[in-house]
């Protein structure tokens, strides 16, 4: 898993965080769950190989302040970096299958890179056709979330 994620209260946190956004998803970009999530979110760290193969990071962590939501097995994490607010990383981890989706958008949504991995194993560049069509699914998800509410259990 490429973030140490806390389990107790992430739905309530990824609500919490999003209740602050209720226009993020009203326009075009991201600006409003950004500021959300850097104003409520979570502390954490992209870590040193995953920010490196984003092209975020030189071999070092990168702070982040995050919204986290786990559905089941799914976890899904929007990270924006503390130091450079126009680097967002919106992760997607099956835990069944221990693969994860890591998606760097800019801040108007658009997507920069994206790469998929398994646990332990190398990253590799997804596909651009793939690409777009997830980190649009990703995003529609975020932005949705604090208009509708708690996803269904």
């Amino acid at each position: 898993m490429p973030i140490s994620l806390r389990k107790l209260g992430l739905g309530i946190v990824a609500l919490a965080v999003l209740a602050c956004a209720p226009a993020a998803g009203a326009g075009v970009g991201l600006g409003g769950l950004v500021d959300a999530v850097l104003q409520k979110g979570l502390d954490g760290q992209l870590p040193p190989h995953l920010s490196l193969v984003l092209g975020i990071g030189k071999g070092n962590s990168v702070a982040v302040k995050q919204a986290v939501l786990r559905e089941g097995f799914r976890v899904r994490v929007f990270n924006v970096s503390v130091a450079n607010h126009k680097d967002i990383v919106i992760l997607h981890t099956n835990e069944q299958t221990r693969t994860t989706e890591a998606y760097l958008v800019s801040s108007a949504g658009k997507l920069r890179t994206a790469v998929s991995y398994e646990a332990g194993g190398q990253p590799q560049v997804m596909p651009p056709n793939q690409a777009r069509a997830a980190v649009a699914a990703e995003i529609k998800f975020w932005t949705h979330l604090g208009r509708r509410g708690a996803p269904a259990r």
